[in-house]
């Protein structure tokens, strides 16, 4: 049973960097970024939590656009590595507001946490043979 694992260690790429990809996409950047200007001041606002208070509105736009497009080059595995960064950073920050707002990360304040993990497993592990930097030899060039 485990050299079929072994075997197909591959497809673990595969099923981490789309299933995190989808949801990056379609459950989070592509509704940010189409609730406007106003969410993404909200968003932006966050990064005071860091000391950074002035733009909001551009930091809760790249946070969407961090979503959208990082999770869009997780889908088809391009760009798998930056894409993990600027979207592991963005659940840094919302880990951060979370934290100081309230103390503690428990429950569902702990999924920003969960998600930065797992980006992190991408930045480290790149997009995997069946992906586009892969095909054309991007994943080498980016580590």
């Amino acid at each position: 049973m485990l050299t079929f694992f072994e075997r197909h260690s591959d497809t673990g790429h595969v099923i981490l960097r789309v299933g995190l990809g989808f949801t990056s996409l379609f459950l989070r950047g592509t509704s940010q970024l189409a609730r406007g200007p106003e969410r993404w001041e909200d968003m932006g606002g966050a990064m005071a939590y860091l000391g950074i208070t002035f733009a909001p509105v551009f930091w809760g736009f790249m946070a969407s656009m961090a979503g959208a497009v990082g999770g869009l080059c997780l889908l088809i595995g391009l760009f798998v590595r930056p894409a993990a960064a600027f979207l592991m950073f963005t659940m840094f920050v919302i880990c951060v507001q979370s934290f100081a707002n309230n103390g503690m990360l428990t429950q569902a304040r702990a999924h920003p946490l969960e998600l930065g993990i797992a980006y992190a497993a991408l930045l480290f592990l790149g997009a995997g043979k069946f992906s586009l930097d892969g095909k054309f030899g991007l994943d080498d060039v980016m580590t």
